[in-house]
């Protein structure tokens, strides 16, 4: 047991045999998977009551496309412009209407209003866990509004903002170190039940003996586990976790994204 907890707590183990494990590169992926977009009003009493929809499209995300979606409007059909981008499991949004660099085209939302995507289509997998990157995101976004569930995830920018220079003491939207020279873009980063699944499906072929093959995924008490002779392995909250059934101990084996970032690098070593 001791030493099967040094493996999943250090991923630089880990990452040791993913070279030789295909079955761990099928991470799951928006890649040709329909979602429909939404630029929606929420209730102030209540984010998850809709009080009107501004904007709405449906697309076939696309790892070939740069932009999914181009000016895609918000609140203002002119001046508040989105560019939408889906990659493998990440969804860009980069608010585009500041490059023109004049006093209509920039936004702040002091009400609950943003982004919703749903797969209305039914033709992805359970979203399992939703991490934000807000490194180059507007003034004031708060990462910590975001909602999801297994089949949508809502991007609130209530409280945030982006302005050009000259707006007195409101922050200014520039920031040369940003890679758009603006800070105006939020990040995404998804885990779907296919990409739990790829984890699962890679330790039952490094360490078979521990968790012998093809066991089914399934939702145990809030986690997404799959059940061995001595184990279970899962994730809960973007961790992954192993669950001891003789001792009854819980292995907190970190967070799932280090894992999973490495992967595609793996499959492109491997071609």
């Amino acid at each position: 047991m001791n030493s099967l907890i040094k493996k999943l707590t250090v991923p630089s183990l880990l990452l040791t045999s993913l070279v030789v494990s295909p079955l761990a590169l099928a991470q799951g992926s928006f890649d040709g998977k329909d979602v429909n977009v939404k630029f929606e009003i929420w209730s102030p009493e209540d984010v998850t009551e809709v009080l009107a929809v501004r904007n709405e499209q449906d697309v076939t995300a696309s790892d070939m496309e740069h932009i999914d979606i181009a000016g895609f409007h918000g609140v203002n059909e002119e001046t508040q412009l989105w560019d939408v981008s889906f990659h493998e499991r990440e969804i860009k949004m980069v608010f585009t209407s500041i490059y023109f660099q004049d006093m209509d085209h920039q936004y702040m939302h002091v009400d609950p209003v943003g982004f919703s995507f749903s797969d209305t289509a039914d033709n992805m997998s359970d979203i399992l866990h939703v991490s934000v990157e807000d490194q180059f995101a507007p003034s004031f976004y708060n990462k910590d509004l975001v909602r999801f569930d297994a089949n949508n995830i809502n991007i609130s920018l209530q409280g945030s903002m982006c302005h050009i220079a000259g707006m007195g003491s409101m922050p200014m939207c520039d920031n040369p170190e940003s890679p758009t020279r603006y800070n105006n873009t939020i990040k995404v980063r998804v885990v779907f039940a296919e990409t739990a699944d790829a984890l699962f499906d890679w330790a039952e072929t490094e360490y078979s003996d521990l968790f012998p093959g093809n066991s089914e995924s399934f939702y145990l008490l809030g986690y997404y586990v799959r059940e061995y002779p001595g184990f279970f392995l899962g994730t809960k909250g973007g961790k992954v976790y192993l669950y001891d059934k003789e001792t009854a101990a819980i292995v907190d084996a970190g967070d799932i994204e280090p894992w999973l970032d490495k992967l595609p690098m793996m499959q492109t070593m491997m071609e």
